[in-house]
């Protein structure tokens, strides 16, 4: 079986795969991301009232006049793209708003770090800008974007907004008698001190021709020459 996804899962793969591959799945500790997506077909231009049974009102309000709180299922389709997420604990929001295309992930990371050479911007930056020279489908911008620039742009599953990447450092405690009491041997300290660098990563995506619509016009491809 062969899945195009979603706009919004295919983005969100190329913006975790290259940080993977590089820093390895074996630092990540946690993910989150919201996406701040364009409206869709699926909502209403204007109010109306709910169906019987409805339990999320929110999808009869009209997105031309609200930020809408909504789901997506991006969390769950990663984790078969990527079999490595099914180990880090990820959590995968939306929220939906009144454009008609153009959308932004915000992706937060927690990697277990090395105190002495702790995980920066410009490592970060510098994994994306390598990987885009090298792939089409991802590119990387320290341009200053906004949401109608990256609109038609071809074939790019993620531009990765350069200027906006941060990264914090700091060391947590863990407290191991929480984790496995009989791990410690008597008097030991039950504090262990991990550093742990948390990273924000902005990518843009145009959900709908730029994006989406391309890629799957690639993958038709892809899959009509083997079948030759």
């Amino acid at each position: 079986m062969i899945s195009a996804a979603s706009c919004t899962t295919t983005c969100l793969s190329y913006m975790i795969k290259p940080l993977m591959e590089t820093i390895g799945a074996e630092n990540f500790l946690s993910a989150s991301m919201v996406t701040v997506h364009a409206a869709t077909g699926s909502q209403q231009v204007l109010d109306r009232l709910p169906k019987t049974g409805a339990t999320d009102l929110r999808k009869n309000r009209s997105i031309m006049n609200n930020i809408i709180l909504t789901t997506t299922g991006a969390a769950k389709a990663l984790a078969l793209v990527i079999p490595e997420m099914e180990r880090i604990g990820f959590i995968a929001e939306s929220v939906r708003i009144p454009t008609s295309t153009g959308s932004l992930i915000v992706l937060v990371l927690n990697f277990q770090d090395d105190s002495d050479n702790p995980i920066k911007r410009s490592y970060i930056n510098s994994i994306y800008r390598e990987y885009g020279q090298n792939s089409r489908y991802l590119m990387f911008s320290e341009e200053q974007n906004v949401s109608s620039d990256i609109v038609g742009l071809p074939a790019a599953a993620v531009v990765i907004e350069g200027s906006e990447t941060h990264t914090r450092t700091a060391s947590i405690q863990v407290n191991l008698q929480k984790v496995k009491k009989d791990c410690l041997a008597p008097g030991a300290d039950a504090l262990l001190t991990v550093p742990v660098t948390q990273a924000v990563v902005y990518g843009w995506y145009d959900n709908e021709l730029g994006s989406y619509t391309n890629m799957l016009g690639d993958l038709t491809v892809q899959v009509a020459e083997k079948m030759i």
